[in-house]
């Protein structure tokens, strides 16, 4: 009886299998749970747990072909918590009354359909772990309320979290009970109807190109050189701090003077254009590892720059200004110097051109140029038309020829 991880790339690797004989899989992670797997292709997941009268027993979830693994594991897991909780297998009855807690459904759900379909999971989690769970995370998903999550993200606001932070943790919730409910875990999301809180506090910042020179004598005089010629090329090149520090050597093509991104924020391949500044720091780079910029304590690439950045920016006098806003300043230069917004579209990697449109303002010089050009002509008086001197015409005697 073979133990491994019952994922849906397992799964479909063994239906294009026929095994000679039946097969019984065990779960490494939920042991209880088993797939048996037949040698005409077809397969049935059981759940194998002890009752309270010491038997094992083996119930039958449900055939191959009607569940899928995140809703085997869901039962699955539902009859172990049955179990815990002193019930007995045969009520299975108690299954659809019994209502896991948010930490339950987070643990054994939510997180292991993250990990698998979302980039950004880890991040996810941690939101979940820092400012939900400890929370609503006892708390049965049936007795969630939006009551409940409205007062939540007001206590989060309360605590000194800025509007922003706290509309893009109740985005995750949304998300999180959506799941519940297409997992037939929950009716209805209770986090529907919950609003955002209104965010007032939309900030823009550039540099001039004053404090940008500030900032380049800086990070020319800066010793942590890694640092500082990552930082420059965020300057340069108005690419993503992840874009910078995750990039390979095999993703530079000095020929064609790009940076390819073999996977941006998009989902999609996207490609900087390096200027003549950006492959100048480029070159001065030492090719130590497959990274551009590696971690001095592990063989991955660099993961932050916060530290470094702290001190450069005192160091400049910018104390207000963010590493993602040398991004902004990157786009207020191109649009400044009369590039168009799909240029400016295009060089950021935007995959909706109505991002783009934020830096549509910046541009006054060409706007005032524009509309002075409709004033001035508006504004010339119009020219008399001359009238053409009209043509005499003389009648000439013909005489008659001698």
């Amino acid at each position: 009886m073979p133990r491994c991880m019952l994922t849906a790339a397992f799964v479909e690797e063994l239906k294009r299998t026929k095994p000679e004989e039946k097969i019984i899989y065990t779960d490494e992670e939920y042991r209880y749970l088993r797939l048996e797997y037949r040698s005409k292709g077809k397969g049935t997941w059981y759940f194998r747990g002890q009752d309270e009268d010491g038997k094992m027993k083996l119930i039958r979830l449900g055939r191959l072909d009607e569940l899928d693994v995140l809703e085997a594991r869901s039962q699955a897991y539902t009859l172990k918590k049955i179990i815990t909780h002193g019930g007995r297998l045969a009520a299975r009855q108690k299954m659809r009354k019994y209502q896991m807690t948010f930490n339950d459904f987070i643990e054994a759900h939510y997180l292991p359909h993250a990990s698998m379909r979302k980039r950004s999971w880890k991040a996810e989690e941690g939101v979940l772990r820092r400012h939900a769970m400890p929370f609503i995370g006892d708390m049965r998903l049936e007795d969630i309320s939006r009551l409940t999550l409205a007062r939540w993200l007001e206590d989060r606001r309360a605590q000194g979290l800025s509007p922003g932070t706290c509309n893009r943790m109740l985005f995750i919730l949304k998300y999180v009970f959506n799941c519940a409910r297409r997992w037939n875990f929950l009716e209805d999301s209770p986090a529907r109807d919950v609003s955002a809180l209104p965010d007032r506090e939309f900030r823009e910042r550039y540099l001039s190109e004053d404090e940008a020179h500030r900032l380049l004598q800086v990070l020319a005089a800066t010793r942590n050189r890694q640092a500082a010629r990552a930082i420059q090329l965020l300057l340069f090149t108005g690419a993503r701090k992840s874009e910078i520090l995750t990039a390979r050597w095999e993703n530079v093509d000095f020929s064609r003077r790009v940076l390819t991104v073999p996977l941006s924020k998009s989902g999609k391949p996207r490609y900087i254009p390096l200027s003549r500044a950006a492959l100048r720091v480029l070159t001065s780079i030492p090719r130590r590892s497959e990274w551009l910029f590696p971690s001095p304590r592990t063989e991955s690439h660099l993961s932050t720059l916060h530290g470094p950045w702290h001190k450069i920016r005192t160091a400049a006098n910018l104390q207000d200004v963010r590493l993602h806003d040398l991004r902004h300043t990157f786009a207020s230069f191109l649009v400044n110097s009369g590039c168009s917004l799909y240029e400016v579209q295009k060089i950021l990697g935007h995959h909706d051109p109505k991002v783009t449109t934020r830096y549509a303002h910046l541009n006054q010089e060409s706007l005032l140029k524009a509309a002075e050009m409709v004033g001035t002509m508006l504004s010339r008086r119009p020219r008399k038309k001359k009238e053409k001197p009209k043509t005499e015409v003389r009648q000439i005697a013909l005489r008659p020829a001698e």
